[in-house]
C-alpha cells in the first residue's frame, strides 16, 4: 500500500516537473530556414553595430529596423540563450564589438534576444540584392526612448500569475488525491 502510493506521489510529482518545466532551452538547431522564415518568425528585425558589451548583453547601435519597431537608435541584446552566467550553450550567438550584424529578434522576459539559429549573420557595408528583396529597405530609428519590452513584460507578468495559479491548484488536487488515496488504504 505504501508502494502505491510512493509511486502514486512520485508520478504527480514527475508530471508537474515535466508540465511546467522551461522549453527555452535549446541543444541545437532545427533544419536551416529561409530569410523570409527567419523574418516571420521574429518579433524585431534589424541592422546595427554592436558598440558595447556588459556581460552577455551587447549595446546595438540601429542603423535600419526591418520588422517590428521603427523605435530607439540603442537597443540592448542578448545572444545567450540560457539564463544562468555560467551556461554556456552550442546555440549561443556571440556578438563582437564594432562589428555589424543582421540580427532576428524576439521580445523575452523583457530582453530582446537572439541565438544562433534564427538567421543573425555579420553584415557587409551593404545588404545582398535577395536580402533587400526579402526584408525590404528598412526604416531608420526615430531615435525615441519607448521601451520595446514593455508590453512582453505585461504580457509575460500575466502568463506567470495565470501559470502560478495553474501549478498551485494541481499540487492541492494531486496532494487531494494521495491524500484520499492513504485514508482509503488505511481503511483496508
Amino acid at each position: 500500500m505504501i508502494r502505491f502510493t510512493t509511486l502514486l506521489l512520485v508520478t504527480v510529482i514527475l508530471f508537474s516537473v515535466f508540465l511546467f518545466s522551461s522549453k527555452e532551452v535549446l541543444a541545437s538547431c532545427a533544419m536551416p530556414s529561409t530569410l523570409s522564415e527567419y523574418k516571420e518568425k521574429a518579433d524585431i528585425v534589424l541592422l546595427g553595430k554592436v558598440t558595447g558589451s556588459r556581460g552577455s548583453y551587447h549595446n546595438v547601435s540601429v542603423l535600419r529596423y526591418f520588422k517590428g519597431h521603427d523605435g530607439p537608435s540603442q537597443v540592448k541584446v542578448t545572444g545567450r540563450v540560457s539564463e544562468e552566467p555560467s551556461v554556456y550553450t552550442s546555440v549561443d550567438f556571440n556578438l563582437e564589438e564594432g562589428k555589424k550584424y543582421l540580427l532576428f529578434l524576439k521580445t523575452s522576459e523583457g530582453f530582446l534576444k537572439t541565438s544562433d539559429c534564427v538567421g543573425n549573420r555579420e553584415a557587409g557595408e551593404a545588404l545582398s540584392e535577395e536580402e533587400v528583396k526579402v526584408l525590404g529597405t528598412g526604416v531608420s530609428p526615430s531615435g525615441n526612448t519607448q521601451d520595446l519590452n514593455q508590453q512582453d513584460r505585461n504580457e509575460k507578468e500575466n502568463k506567470n500569475v495565470q501559470n502560478n495559479v495553474f501549478l498551485g491548484l494541481s499540487i492541492g488536487v494531486g496532494l487531494l488525491v494521495v491524500f484520499s488515496l492513504f485514508k482509503r488504504l488505511k481503511k483496508i
